[in-house]
């Protein structure tokens, strides 16, 4: 980051990563060590670390994943600043549910939430979908977060 000006890193997907672990340590330990890490370069670095780690589909009783549905460790929802979520509730909908499960100092960095969002195949751009009420979906009351997304918007070329 310091030679060329990057501050963002972005880990994607998490599943691709090979973590190695000797054999007594268990993949919740060393999951647990990667996370600190990770965490510790970039702080140390100034980076913003993005991981992305891709969850298995909810059980059919299930309507969409909880932070603790990432596979591998409880250390996932646990050890970041923020978890926040991606739900698609119909897989050939552009209706996308934006889900922030956790943040690290309520208030100040933020709260919990979420928003519905829609991707426009045709204007290659992504709106507030929260109010729409395509099949029940973005009921309009699940909404707290327009100041933490507000960057959708802007995001429209």
């Amino acid at each position: 980051s310091l030679v060329y000006g990057c501050n963002v890193f972005v880990v994607d997907p998490w599943n691709q990563i090979d973590v190695i672990r000797k054999a007594h340590v268990t993949e919740t330990e060393r999951t647990r060590d990667v996370i600190k890490e990770l965490h510790r370069s970039a702080n140390k670095l100034g980076l913003l670390l993005i991981v992305v780690h891709h969850v298995a589909k909810p059980q059919k009783d299930e309507k969409e994943p909880g932070k603790y549905a990432l596979s591998g460790s409880q250390h996932w929802a646990n050890a970041p600043d923020y978890v926040i979520m991606v739900w698609k509730e119909e897989d050939d909908s552009n209706f996308n549910k934006i889900i922030v499960r956790k943040v690290k100092e309520f208030g100040l960095m933020g709260m919990p939430g979420s928003r519905w969002i829609k991707f426009d195949n045709d204007a290659f751009t992504i709106h507030d979908a929260t109010a729409d009420t395509k099949g029940g979906i973005g009921s309009g009351k699940e909404g707290l977060m327009a100041n933490q997304f507000s960057a959708l918007g802007s995001m429209q070329n």
